[in-house]
């Protein structure tokens, strides 16, 4: 498992992926497989609109292709609808 992953269980298959890359996720510290862009647990935060964008062009793309202006727009897209959904969590936890 990847001890350094705040987000890490024993059932967290991602978790035992260590790659070299890290989460986009703001302030994440989660070790992700270089195609990935977010950890497990901040990817499923991501709304699925956003996720076929990115999804699509990781799967359409080599390694070695520069990433399209498309898909670092939806990237951003994905940083934030993260942030705004942990926003509300902490929102609803006070």
């Amino acid at each position: 498992m990847n001890k350094t992953c705040p987000h890490a269980t024993q059932n967290d298959a991602e978790a035992d992926r260590i790659h070299g890359a890290i989460c986009y996720a703001i302030g994440c510290v989660c070790e992700i497989n270089a195609r990935d862009l977010m950890c497990q647990h901040h990817w499923e935060l991501v709304p699925l609109k956003i996720q076929q964008v990115l999804t699509s062009e990781v799967f359409s793309r080599s390694v070695d292709e520069p990433r399209s202006d498309e898909f670092w727009a939806a990237a951003q897209m994905a940083v934030d609808a993260v942030e705004s959904a942990e926003n509300q969590q902490q929102q609803e936890a006070k």
